[in-house]
């Protein structure tokens, strides 16, 4: 497919059931080619891996005090030249879940830890990287945020031929300034690739979950491949050899009021 011209617009608009499908595509299409998106598939992405992803994105979705609230936006390519109407049809190229936790919550809500099954994330999937990396990052988070009313990014994918568009950059800008409006908090956990657009934003390094690689599942880091060994050294020093890091990032609110 041809890429992008210069001449072109980021939309960024809520998510409808109609996007599901190209925000699955894109998810598997964005973290697939990386070394955890192998582990976690290693026979490639089933179709029921798909629907179970999909049916996690299909609105509406009702707010509780324990699970928040789930705010889905994507981010279209449209041309230049076209009106700004918002009905001029565009290219679906990135999409953004955050979850908003506007009230506090107890230990009992927030300190709850999950159990991942086939089932729940469908056939093919490596239930024990699974368990072992995303756990961990869930543990990570519960403790960063204790109950405390955050702004939470879970996932933030643009597609690989889509990317450096501004179309993650956009998604971002607009969820931070909901977190802004709010005063609260915004935390995520960067892979890799993303972590230089989230210091860009003001995203600080709280802490890293480095997952051995190399020893325990066997790949090896290919020449030119980037394992966050230059990312959140100030939390997590150097990153050993044959490691995959993940680097836990908080930003706080920032005042909307001018002088």
């Amino acid at each position: 497919m041809a890429s992008a011209t210069t001449e072109h617009r980021i939309r960024v608009r809520d998510a409808t059931e109609a996007d599901v499908p190209a925000m699955v595509d894109i998810h598997f299409d964005a973290f697939g080619a990386d070394v955890m998106g192998q582990l976690l598939n290693p026979g490639g992405v089933s179709e029921d891996a798909k629907q179970k992803l999909g049916a996690g994105f299909t609105p509406p979705f009702e707010e509780t005090v324990e699970k928040g609230k789930i705010l889905l936006k994507v981010a279209e390519i449209i041309p230049g030249d076209a009106a700004d109407d918002d009905k001029t049809p565009g290219e679906v190229v990135a999409f953004a879940k955050w979850v908003l936790f506007r009230r506090p919550r107890t230990e009992e809500q927030w300190n709850v830890k999950q159990t991942f099954t086939e089932e729940m994330l469908g056939k093919g999937t490596n239930i024990e990287v699974y368990s072992d990396f995303i756990e961990r990052l869930h543990d990570e988070r519960r403790q960063l945020a204790k109950g405390n009313p955050v702004l939470l990014l879970n996932i933030l994918a643009v597609t690989t031929h889509r990317q450096r568009l501004g179309a993650g950059s956009e998604l971002l800008r607009q969820g931070l300034k909901i977190a802004d409006e709010l005063g609260l908090p915004s935390n995520l956990e960067s892979s890799p690739m993303g972590y230089l657009l989230y210091k860009r934003f003001g995203f600080e390094d709280v802490s890293v979950v480095d997952l051995e690689v190399t020893k325990r599942w066997g790949p090896v880091k290919p020449e030119g491949a980037h394992w966050g060994e230059k990312n959140g050294i100030s939390v997590g020093g150097p990153l050993p050899e044959g490691y995959f890091r993940t680097v836990v990032m908080s930003r706080p609110p920032r005042s909307t009021t001018t002088a």
